[in-house]
């Protein structure tokens, strides 16, 4: 035991800092996005066992469909899915083509210097809907899809920063 409570009062007379590193450079947010330890929301650092009996994974990861032509993609740390199909409005005919029973994607991305919110269909990368946020900061927030009402249809709800406040808008 008091070799224990010795063993804790080591002090260590030569510290070191991050000015010290030549190599050190300041954390970007754009670059590095998911910035937690593990680059997973449980912060493991531990790989999972992986083979021929262990995790089935992607071994050749393919591109299905690009939505934009900048390459840029996504602003947000993640994109919400949900099943339009009760918000859409259109003939009976037009219903299917118009995606009833697809799942749409829901993001946001950077237009020029304007960004904006927009979903996309999921089988055939088309814009379905889109609305300009305006000349804001990068938007990370992942948007949210909620019934906020309770009409069975539901709602999109964002947060970003302007130039002077916290933006949360609710769409539907």
């Amino acid at each position: 035991m008091l070799l224990i409570l010795l063993g804790s009062t080591v002090v260590i007379s030569n510290p070191i800092s991050a000015e010290d590193d030549d190599n050190s450079t300041s954390w970007d947010y754009l670059s590095q996005p998911w910035a937690q330890y593990g680059r997973d929301p449980g912060h493991t650092k531990a790989l999972p066992s992986h083979g021929d009996s262990g995790l089935e994974t992607i071994e050749t990861p393919a591109i299905n469909w690009v939505a934009f032509d900048s390459g840029l993609g996504a602003d947000g740390y993640g994109v919400a899915i949900g099943d339009f199909s009760a918000s859409i409005t259109s003939p009976n005919g037009a219903k299917e083509r118009c995606g009833e029973g697809h799942l749409f994607a829901v993001l946001t991305y950077t237009d020029n210097t304007d960004r904006r919110l927009a979903i996309i269909e999921g089988d055939t990368a088309k814009i379905a809907w889109e609305v300009n946020l305006g000349n804001v900061d990068v938007i990370r927030s992942t948007p949210v899809i909620v019934d906020v009402d309770g009409d069975s249809k539901q709602e999109i709800a964002v947060v970003y920063d302007s130039d002077s406040s916290l933006e949360v808008d609710l769409w539907s």
